[in-house]
């Protein structure tokens, strides 16, 4: 008897060296995600402590069976893995992250809305994945980033409850989309904010400091923040502000600066009903967009200088604006004769031309080209990758008036709204270069004989063409983005 209970005793311990303690409801207490990294769970008070040295290693949703009520990351550990604490919103407290962390993975802490306090990102993480920190709305301090060359993800930090600064530093490159959605706080630098990085901030306040050196404010990036306030100062060199950008950020009295704007696209600033006084923008606004001032009673005129190209529909709608003034050539705008006229009725048009479309200006009329196909019920379309690039695609620069719709082998194009022809192309359903030729066409002064579908930053596409001095133009999917998204794949070697 004696024999057999030693036996056991014995059988048992060697399980225990083989699989580790484990609770009373068979899920073991510790583990090893490396040669270098261990971790262990005390049940009682419900802590995981992940400690050793190098990458963190674990599997997707590693924990998901645990309660973790509390978090240590011991210094040594290197990275967090993607969707490691994915959900866990029992996890309380402060989450301190180790000094010689360098990454963090996609969705890494996810729905932990139980953490609190205020969050250091280390000055080793050179990037915030997409929604790393999503939904972690009980974050009720400030957000402390690394100075050096970070990039923000899509959706990294959105609906986190921010109420402290959040301090973005000198060498903060890009804010993607909905970074910071229903997000509040915003204080220092960067280069990109992308489509509605901070849209919904409604409890975001006082005067908005755009940094020097920003180049494009994306779609949606500061909609309906109406707690901003003050003066709006658009830095030298920014070149875009994307659609509805501003929409409804009804405390905003004047805009100044921007030497180097190119477009100011749809909606932008609609609703903005503090702007006041005369809008004179510089030499450099090519475009404004349909609707971009809708409703700003508090403007009252507009001075144009010569490099006004185009004048979208609805634009100065319903502002107090009694007269226009075009220091160069008349652009393309809609008049009063027409539907959604740019300017409210009664106000006043000087120009050194007289009113009236450039009807043609720049353009060739655009035709089937002799190696085009026809589409639609003509003839059958075998299925190819040029299938998976059908849609609506905008203009970026100074080509932010033009728009491609591309509808099986054929390409609509549009400029201010108003269509300027339609062409056929060809496609090679295994090229991998993704090639759409279309025989020479004209977009304004460009002679394009072929387009190319690239995928470019935050899953964008991009249809990009350019003529033979080598002058590019890009249109973007703006369901993804526009100027902003075209610039950082350019940087990027994307396209």
């Amino acid at each position: 008897m004696k024999r057999a209970f030693t036996a056991a005793l014995l059988i048992l311990g060697v399980s225990l060296i083989l699989f580790g303690c484990s609770g009373s409801n068979g899920l073991p207490l510790s583990g090893r995600l490396s040669d270098t990294v261990s971790w262990t769970y005390e049940k009682r008070s419900g802590t995981l402590t992940v400690s050793g040295s190098g990458p963190m290693n674990a599997e997707r949703f590693q924990w998901r069976d645990y309660a973790v009520k509390s978090l240590i990351i011991e210094e040594g550990i290197t990275s967090v893995s993607g969707s490691a604490f994915y959900s866990h919103s029992e996890m309380q407290g402060t989450l301190t992250l180790p000094s010689t962390l360098t990454e963090l993975g996609e969705f890494a802490f996810y729905g932990c809305s139980g953490l609190s306090g205020s969050l250091v990102i280390p000055d080793g993480v050179k990037e915030i994945p997409d929604y790393c920190f999503s939904g972690c709305s009980g974050f009720k301090g400030g957000l402390t980033l690394p100075e050096d060359g970070v990039r923000i993800g899509e959706g990294a930090f959105e609906y986190c409850g921010f109420t402290g600064d959040i301090r973005l530093p000198e060498g903060l490159e890009t804010i993607g989309r909905t970074a910071f959605h229903n997000c509040e706080g915003l204080t220092g630098s960067l280069r990109y904010i992308c489509k509605d990085a901070f849209s919904g901030c409604g409890e975001l306040r006082g005067r908005l400091v755009l940094p020097k050196g920003l180049r494009a404010v994306g779609a949606g990036a500061f909609s309906y923040c109406s707690g901003l306030a003050g003066p709006l100062e658009i830095p030298d060199g920014t070149i875009s502000i994307g659609s509805w950008a501003f929409y409804g950020c009804s405390g905003l009295s004047s805009l100044e600066g921007g030497k180097g704007l190119v477009n100011i696209r749809d909606q932008a600033f609609s609703g903005c009903t503090g702007l006041s006084g005369s809008f004179e923008p510089s030499e450099s606004l090519t475009v404004i967009g349909e609707g971009a001032f809708e409703g700003c009673t508090g403007i009252t005129g507009a001075v144009f200088a010569g490099g006004i190209e185009s004048i979208g529909p609805s634009a100065f709608r319903d502002t107090g604006c009694t007269s226009a003034v075009f220091e160069g050539a008349m652009p393309d705008l809609y008049g009063p004769d027409e539907d959604a006229p740019s300017f409210p009725e009664g106000c006043g048009i000087e120009a050194k031309e007289p009113l009236g479309r450039t009807e043609g200006q720049g353009w060739q009329v655009l035709t089937t080209p002799e190696n085009g196909e026809l589409s639609g019920a003509e003839r059958e379309v075998p299925y190819d990758w040029t299938m998976g690039i059908s849609g609506t695609y905008a203009g970026t620069g100074r080509f932010a008036d033009v728009g491609i719709e591309i509808i099986g082998r054929e390409i609509l194009i549009t400029c201010n709204g108003r269509v300027k022809g339609r062409i056929s192309f060809q496609a090679d359903p295994g090229d991998e270069d993704q090639v759409i030729k279309t025989g020479e066409f004209t977009i304004k002064d460009l002679k394009i004989d072929e387009l190319k579908a690239c995928h470019g930053y935050g899953r964008c596409t991009v249809i990009a063409g350019k003529d033979a001095s080598g002058q590019k133009i890009y249109f973007a999917d703006e369901n993804f983005g526009c100027d902003e998204c075209v610039l950082i794949s350019e940087e990027l070697g994307m396209i």
